[in-house]
């Protein structure tokens, strides 16, 4: 067990890092002085390239390190972080979101709230959270085929063009702006070979 080494409470950041990003973060926490804990996301180690080009060219600024193993309880790893005297936990891509959510309530940090944490990862939750607060949004369906996009589309007199992308997938990946009906039957073979947690697409 590492020694509490933030008795001050002074800001410690924990970045949360697995496919990508994380590298910029933690520089821009090293440039403003504040203490980091880097926590590794098992298996991502070698597939996230812009970690490994960060830990190539530039010393580690991460004050300490932690691993999450594939199957360690989250609870097991917000003791690890509370000893740590962590203030604040930032996830470094989608893939940290729901993790940095369970820990920041689980240790009593800032955050957003569990209530909001499905919305950040699914795109149809967050289009009606927006549009509950008034906000102008575009109409949109869910559909799980090209056939039920064409449906959906024919329902709702939704002329071209039209965007097919996943439910709850990482920023603009598999997102496709379809002119046509052949441009929809593409997207769909494509974004359907993207790890989506539920095989559902809006268009």
């Amino acid at each position: 067990m590492p020694p509490i080494f933030n008795q001050s409470k002074d800001p410690i950041v924990a970045v949360i890092v697995a496919y990508y990003g994380g590298a910029d973060i933690l520089l821009e926490c090293q440039s403003r002085g504040i203490p980091t804990v880097r926590i590794q996301l098992s298996g991502h180690e070698e597939t996230n390239q812009y970690l490994k080009q960060y830990l190539a060219s530039n010393q580690d600024t991460a004050s300490y390190v932690v691993k999450q193993d594939e199957n360690e309880p989250v609870e097991s790893l917000a003791k690890k972080l509370k000893v740590l005297g962590i203030t604040h936990i930032i996830p470094a891509d989608e893939a940290g979101v729901e993790l940095g959510d369970k820990l920041c309530d689980l240790l009593g940090l800032p955050f957003n709230g569990m209530d909001a944490t499905s919305a950040r990862r699914n795109k149809r939750l967050m289009h009606q959270k927006i549009a509950g607060e008034g906000v102008d949004v575009p109409r949109q369906g869910l559909v799980a085929s090209a056939f039920e996009a064409d449906i959906w589309m024919l329902k709702n007199k939704t002329s071209f063009p039209v965007v097919i992308k996943p439910l709850d997938g990482a920023g603009s990946a598999g997102v496709n702006k379809c002119e046509n009906r052949e441009g929809v039957k593409h997207a769909f073979e494509e974004i359907g070979s993207i790890a989506t947690q539920k095989k559902q697409w809006l268009v």
